[in-house]
This record gives C-alpha cells, structure tokens and sequence, in this order.
C-alpha cells in the first residue's frame, strides 16, 4: 500500500512538473535591408504599436519609409494553426500618400482607419470572411481628424476633432449613421472649462482618459477618468494637488491603460517619485500602487503600460544601468522579461541581439499584452557576424513572449 503511494504521489508531482509551461522568445516577424520574413524587406517599424489576441493572433502596421511608399496591415496567424505555410498575410494597403492608423482587434473584426495631410479619410472593418470595408466617413459627419477609435457593441468611439476643429469624445452610432459628442474641449466640469483631452484608451464598454482643466500648461488641474459606455456613467478615478489639495498625486503621465474589467494602470508621480498605480472598478476608492523604482527598475519610460483581465502589467522602463527592458508585474511581482542586448534567435536559427545603436532604445511604441499573459513587442535586433561576433546591421522585428510569468520575482 505504502509502495502505491508513493508511486501515485510520484505520478502527480511529474503531472504538474509538465503542465508547467516554460517562458520563451518567438520573433514572428522581421525585417532588414537584404531580406524579411512575414514582412516587407527595408521597412522599419520605428514607433508602431502591435497588437495581440486571446489566441495569440497579431495585428501590425508597416508604415512608409524611403523604400516603401504605401503602408501596410499584417495579420499574423497563431502558431496553433501549424498547418499553414504562410503565417502572417497582408490585409490592406494604402495608396501613395496615404497613412494607417495602428489597426486593433475588436468583436466585430479588425478595425483601423487611414488619413492624409487633410484629415482622416475612412474608417474600415476587416471580419474574418469579408474585405476590409469602409464603416465610416468622418467628413460626412463634420469630424476631420480621429486620433484613437475603438468599438462597443455596433458603434464607435474616438478621440477627435470636428470640423471647427473643436477636440473631444465622440460616438459614432452605424445603424442611425450619426456622429454625437460625448465630452468635448470648452465644456465645464465643476466650474473649470476642459482645455484638453488626452489619448484615450478603450477595451469592451469601459474607457479611460486625462482631462486638463482651465488652461493648457502642466501647472493646471488634471483628473484621470474612467468612462463605461454601457452605463453612460463616468467617474474621476484619480486626480493632481490643483484639481484637490487632499490628492497623493501630483501629475499623471499623459496616457493610462484599461482592461474589459474597468481596472485602470497609470503612471504618476507621487510623494516625489514615479509609480505604476491599479485602480479597480470592483474597488475604485483605492488606487494602489504596483511598481515603485527599485532594484531592478530605476525608472518609467515615457510610454503607457498595457493590462490585461487579470491585472497583469507590461511596460517599458530602465534599470540601474540605464538599460531599456521590458517589464511584466502583477500586485505581488515584478520581473523584466526582455532585456536590451537580450540574445534571441532569428527564423533562420541566426544568433541576434536586441539593440538598436548603443545608446538608442532597442524598443518602439507600446508593448501589448493578453489574458494569457502573452507580451508582443516591436523590437530593433542586430544579427550577430558568426566569425567576429559583432552585431551587423539594424532590423526591425515583432517578438512574442509567452508563458513570461516565471520571470517574476
């Protein structure tokens, strides 16, 4: 009996040993002056911001440069679907003269609009079974810039600029075909006028955004919101010493991240230092702070975190050497999970290193991250010269980190 035991005992602990999954580094997409994969050669990602899925599918912009003189949408199927000898395909393309938006992912489809030096042009949906179809005019309806959109439900919302140039929120509802401002600059909010409206960000029916109150410079009053377009309620989560003398912060940086949930993560100086707080819609009265600099964070790049259903954070930040990594933290952990000079492997099993130059981040525009807790990253790499060992020429790369949990500490 006791044999039986330790025998079943045994069976469970190598059980559990294989369901724990290892972190690792995929670069799913690459680009160089010689040659690319799952992209165009000569194109150089610069600040595009990715995008990633529950199933691990990513969206990504390639933006004009002086090789290519139209811009790009790729899709990059998941790696489940192993079957398919060409993982990521080309969606739209723009004509000459033309530019994208950083597409997203949305229930209804891909969604991403494309601009000229005039304004922004159309809004498109991309479902699974259609081509990308235009949803939305803004000229049609007095808007002549949108900045972000995102979708709830059948409609629109966006952060822009009507025709008379006046900046706000706005709904776009597709079966009435009507544009409506939710909040726009000029409005008063507890006798002190709206100067100006940060980039806002969205995820299902919640949104979140910094509003400057009674003039445009930093010496003015700030609140944090959380917007939920279920409700149509919106509630100041957070705000500076100049909108409440009784608030811990003194400044916000100028973006913040929000998941389906309504939690909130934000950047702000407080008590004479920065710090990555969490406001939870289930506990909005407590803004807690996650991520204070220390040990292996000396400080917060000027980028926002992104967050996912479980509260787990990624962003960008330097450490004590100031090197750029890249960061995952939930309420208890902190740990970098890619590392400027980190050694990662190239499709064709070629040995690089994630750098730019030697003193330029090795990082654009935001990492992203999903309830599985899968980061992608736009990332400049250099391969190394096998003889030598040096790092040769500067690519551009999307890197996909999964199962990074472990690299909490």
């Amino acid at each position: 009996m006791k044999i039986f035991i330790l025998l079943l005992a045994f069976s469970l602990l190598t059980f559990s040993q294989k369901k724990v999954k290892k972190p690792f580094r995929k670069l799913i997409a690459r680009s160089s002056e010689f040659d690319s994969f799952n992209m165009p050669a000569q194109s150089p990602l610069r600040g595009i911001n990715p995008q990633i899925n529950n199933k691990d599918e990513v969206l990504f912009k390639v933006p004009v440069s002086s090789f290519q003189e139209t811009e790009k949408i790729f899709y990059h199927y998941s790696s489940s679907k192993n079957k398919r000898k060409k993982r990521a395909v080309k969606i739209f393309e723009t004509k000459p003269n033309e530019y994208l938006s950083d597409p997203f992912f949305s229930k209804k489809g891909i969604i991403f609009y494309t601009f000229d030096v005039a304004g922004t042009k159309h809004v498109y949906l991309k479902s699974k079974k259609s081509k990308p179809e235009i949803i939305f005019t803004p000229s049609k309806h007095q808007i002549s810039m949108i900045f972000e959109i995102f979708s709830y439900g059948n409609d629109l919302y966006f952060r822009g600029k009507d025709s008379q140039g006046k900046l706000g929120i706005y709904k776009y509802q597709r079966e009435e075909k009507t544009v409506s401002p939710i909040f726009t600059v000029g409005q008063k909010y507890r006798n002190k006028e709206i100067f100006y409206i940060f980039p806002l960000a969205m995820k299902g029916n919640f949104a979140t955004c910094k509003v400057r109150l009674a003039g445009l410079d930093e010496k003015n009053p700030e609140v944090l919101l959380r917007l939920n377009f279920e409700t149509n309620k919106h509630k100041v989560i957070a705000s500076n010493k100049l909108f409440k003398k009784s608030s811990i912060f003194t400044s916000f940086r100028n973006s913040a991240a929000i998941n389906k949930n309504g939690s909130i993560a934000f950047i702000a100086l407080s008590k004479g230092e920065r710090s990555l707080f969490l406001n939870r819609l289930s506990q909005e009265h407590i803004t807690t702070p996650i991520v204070t600099p220390e040990g292996k964070l000396k400080s917060f790049q000027h980028f926002p975190p992104s967050i996912n259903a479980n509260n787990s954070i990624a962003f960008r930040g330097l450490d004590s050497k100031n090197r750029e990594n890249i960061y995952l933290a939930n309420k208890d952990k902190t740990g970098i999970v890619l590392k400027k000079f980190q050694y990662i492997y190239t499709e064709k099993k070629e040995k690089s290193v994630v750098m730019h130059e030697k003193e330029t981040p090795p990082f654009g525009g935001i990492p992203a991250i999903n309830d599985k807790n899968t980061i992608i990253s736009n990332i400049s790499l250099r391969t190394l010269d096998p003889y030598t060992l040096n790092p040769t020429h500067i690519q551009s790369g999307i890197l996909m980190i999964k199962n990074p949990d472990s690299y909490l500490k």
